[in-house]
């Protein structure tokens, strides 16, 4: 781009040059994250379309749990969801996989996920099903 072509206003203030540049990578960059979003709940919806594929395993005191609940009601990802503090089964369920946290999600191929990475559900629900010992 020529310098004539530029505004004279815009010579005089550069700044304001640096901030619409910055703004739009700014813009362009937080759209691009609300595609992947999509795309990635998308996947997971359509990998968890039948009842008791996802369970997650929560506590009382867990942000992240709050977060995950958030998320993937959102974006209507059927889930199963129980409390370690209220509900024993669970607690019962937590104590024999040898939890060490919360969320813990227990997929319907066997798998377990630890915290709250939409990635690894993905990946974990397309993984080969565990094999019982």
């Amino acid at each position: 781009m020529k310098l004539s072509t530029v505004p004279t206003w815009l010579r005089r203030h550069p700044l304001i040059a640096v901030v619409l540049v910055a703004g739009l990578s700014w813009g362009s960059a937080q759209a691009a994250r609300k595609v992947l979003e999509i795309q990635r709940a998308d996947t997971l919806r359509s990998l968890a379309a039948a009842p008791g594929t996802i369970r997650m395993l929560s506590s009382n005191t867990c942000t992240v749990c709050e977060v995950a609940h958030a998320w993937l009601t959102k974006h209507e990802i059927p889930f199963e969801m129980c409390t370690i503090e209220t509900d024993t089964a669970c607690r019962a369920e937590f104590e024999q996989r040898r939890a060490i946290g919360t969320p813990t999600f227990v997929l319907s191929n066997g798998r377990t996920e630890l915290g709250f990475q939409v990635k690894k559900l993905i990946a974990s629900l397309q993984a080969e099903p565990l094999r019982a010992p």
